[in-house]
C-alpha cells in the first residue's frame, strides 16, 4: 500500500454547510464490503437482502464527527466515527425502536445538509454509546424525546457515497446493491 499523495488541494469558497438531514440504519453483518471509483462509495455487497431505515432529524439536532487516532510506537492508525442524533417528542414505537438500536450493529448512511451522503460503521459496525433513551425538560419550552449517540472504530475513515445526480437519498443510497431497500417516514 502507498502512503503517497496523488493530488494537492487549496482552499475552497466558503459556501459549505454542516449539519445532518437524515440518516438511514442498515442492521451490520459480516460480509458487508464495498466498492469505490473516484473515491466514492458506488456499490455495497452484501450477504442477503436488507432494508436500511432512514430518520429524518430536526434542523440543527445532529452531529457526525470523524477522528483520526495514531500511535508512532506502534504504527498504527484508527478512526472513530461518531454520531448523534435527536428525536423530538415521544411515539409509541419508539421503546421497542431504540432498545434494538441500542442493541445492534450498525452501518449509517448520513445526508448532510450539503447533499453529501457519508457511509458509516462499514467495517464493525456503529453501536449505541450514549445518549437519553427518554427526557423531558422542566419548562415547557424543553425538549421531549430521545438523544442517541452512536459510535464505531475502524482502520479507514468514513466513506462518501457516490450521488447518481438526482439527488435523491432512497434512490442513490438505494442504488448501491440489489439486496438493499431504504424506507423512510
Amino acid at each position: 500500500m502507498s502512503c503517497a499523495l496523488t493530488q494537492a488541494r487549496g482552499i475552497s469558497c466558503r459556501d459549505a454547510t454542516g449539519g445532518i438531514v437524515r440518516v438511514a440504519f442498515l442492521e451490520w453483518s459480516v460480509g458487508l464490503a464495498y466498492t469505490t471509483a473516484s473515491g466514492l462509495v458506488d456499490a455495497i455487497t452484501l450477504p442477503a437482502p436488507k432494508t436500511a431505515f432512514g430518520w429524518e432529524l430536526p434542523q440543527n439536532m445532529g452531529t457526525f464527527s470523524s477522528a483520526p487516532t495514531g500511535s508512532r510506537e506502534n504504527g498504527t492508525i484508527f478512526f472513530t466515527d461518531t454520531l448523534s442524533v435527536v428525536i423530538h417528542k415521544f411515539l409509541d414505537d419508539d421503546p421497542a425502536e431504540i432498545y434494538a438500536l441500542a442493541k445492534g450493529r450498525w452501518v449509517a448512511f448520513i445526508e448532510d445538509r450539503a447533499g453529501n451522503y457519508i457511509m458509516s460503521g462499514i467495517e464493525r459496525g456503529l453501536e449505541v454509546t450514549g445518549g437519553t433513551a427518554f427526557a423531558t425538560g422542566t419548562a415547557i419550552g424543553d425538549m421531549s424525546g430521545h438523544t442517541l449517540e452512536l459510535t464505531g472504530e475502524g482502520a479507514t475513515p468514513p466513506q462518501l457515497v457516490t450521488q447518481g445526480g438526482t439527488p435523491d437519498f432512497v434512490t442513490d443510497v438505494g442504488a448501491l446493491s440489489a439486496n438493499l431497500t431504504v424506507t423512510l417516514a
